[in-house]
């Protein structure tokens, strides 16, 4: 009875390290719903890179059309892989203020998931937008599930909720 449970456990222990986790390299496009249906024109959305050689640390890119303006930040700070195999990404731009003009500070984060070898789901993408000496150009909300986004004094539809699904914004690697 023994030698069979310590064969179990070896066995365990044996696939264990041996599971690798999953590999977020590479460059992202949004698709549409839980299908992940690939949309026409260039939906390049995010490239996420290791930031060492453990496999377990990233940082992230998003591509310049995700700029708003040269409003959001485009690169996060490396980011460890949680315990659930998830990463949250994190994004913060400091705000300037100037005599004629004025830049709110934004702080965005990022959770994507792995669905399969090329796609993984971002799941929460929370931005919230801070003016200290004009609030009204501040503002928060979530790209992914908020179906509006309210900033700066002005409401817009938000596209990336349309295409989200019920597990978030599946996103395909391009580069595989």
């Amino acid at each position: 009875m023994k030698l069979n449970a310590i064969f179990v456990m070896s066995a365990v222990l044996i696939l264990s390290a041996c599971s690798k986790p999953y590999d977020y390299s590479g460059s992202y496009e949004a698709t549409k719903g839980e299908s992940c249906e690939v949309q026409p024109g260039d939906n390049t959305m995010i490239s996420i890179l290791p930031a060492s050689k453990d496999g377990n640390t990233y940082t992230a890119r998003l591509s310049s059309q995700m700029s708003g303006g040269g409003i959001f930040p485009l690169e996060s700070k490396p980011s460890k892989m949680n315990d659930d195999g998830s990463i949250t990404f994190m994004f913060f731009q400091e705000g300037k203020t100037g005599f004629f003009s004025s830049k709110p500070a934004v702080d965005m984060k990022i959770k994507i998931v792995g669905k399969d070898s090329s796609h993984i789901y971002l799941e929460k993408w929370p931005v919230s937008i801070s003016a200290p000496f004009n609030p009204a150009r501040g503002g928060s909300f979530d790209f992914v599930k908020d179906s509006e986004i309210s900033m700066m004094g002005h409401k817009t539809p938000n596209k990336f909720s349309q295409l989200a699904g019920k597990n978030g914004l599946c996103l395909k690697k391009t580069n595989l």
